[in-house]
C-alpha cells in the first residue's frame, strides 16, 4: 500500500511544477523563426496603418494590422514597439505598447485585420512608427511589420 501513496505524493509535487514550466514557456519574448522577406506584403502596402498621421501629446493612437502575407501569422500587438527616426534609421523608444502585456500570441489569417489602441508616454516632437513581429505558426519564418510614419507634435 505504500507504493500508491508514494506515486500520489510524487504526482502531487510534479504536476504543479510541470504546469508552471508549460505556462512560463509561452513567456519568451524573442522570435525563433528566420526572417523571411518573401512574407512581406506582396502588394507593397504597409501592414500596419494608424488612424492619423499627426498626434498631439497624450493622444490615443489607433492602429490596424492587416495580414497581406498570404499565410496565417501569429502576433501580439501589445508587444509592438514604438520607434523614432526616419527612413532606415529607426530607434526604439518604447518596447511594449501595453501597460500590462501578456505573452499570448493570436492568429491572423490572410486578409484578416485586427485593431489596437494605446496612449504613448509624453514624447518629443518627431517622426515615429510602430513595429511588431509576425511569425508563422510553425515558427519557420518571421517578418517585422511596420506602420506608416506619423508625427507627434509634443513638447521638446
Amino acid at each position: 500500500m505504500t507504493r500508491p501513496l508514494r506515486i500520489r505524493t510524487l504526482l502531487s509535487r510534479a504536476v504543479p511544477s510541470l504546469i508552471a514550466i508549460v505556462a512560463l514557456g509561452g513567456c519568451e519574448t524573442g522570435t525563433t523563426g528566420a526572417y523571411d522577406p518573401a512574407l512581406q506584403d506582396r502588394a507593397g502596402h504597409t501592414l500596419i496603418v494608424t488612424d492619423a498621421t499627426e498626434y498631439q501629446s497624450g493622444a490615443k493612437v489607433r492602429m490596424r494590422l492587416t495580414n497581406k502575407t498570404g499565410r496565417r501569422v501569429t502576433y501580439n500587438l501589445c508587444r509592438s514597439r514604438l520607434e523614432r527616426g526616419s527612413d532606415d534609421n529607426w530607434h526604439p523608444v518604447q518596447s511594449s505598447l501595453g501597460e500590462a502585456c501578456t505573452a499570448e500570441l493570436r492568429t491572423l489569417s490572410p486578409g484578416q485585420s485586427v485593431t489596437y489602441a494605446f496612449t504613448p508616454p509624453a514624447l518629443r516632437r518627431g517622426v515615429y512608427r510602430i513595429a511588431t513581429d509576425l511569425d508563422d505558426p510553425q515558427g519557420r519564418a518571421r517578418i517585422v511589420a511596420t506602420s506608416n510614419a506619423f508625427t507627434f507634435a509634443g513638447s521638446d
